[in-house]
């Protein structure tokens, strides 16, 4: 039996999280006003760059 506890989840591919970001900004667009948008697209800039930044270093780690 082959243990799967160390084994990574599949990472979706870098069209499909710029397809998501650009979803979540026209959904704050269409159904927030200029204050929401404006503050959610700074909290979803953020979060996709943090999670950008944390797969990147990831990925840099495993090959050192």
């Amino acid at each position: 039996m082959s243990d799967h506890s160390t084994a990574r989840p599949a990472e979706l591919p870098i069209w499909v999280n710029v397809g998501i970001y650009i979803l979540l900004l026209i959904v704050l667009a269409v159904f927030g006003d200029l204050l929401v948008f404006i503050l959610g697209f700074l909290a979803v800039t953020i979060s996709f760059v943090a999670y950008f930044n944390a797969r990147s270093n990831g990925h840099h780690d495993a090959h050192h």
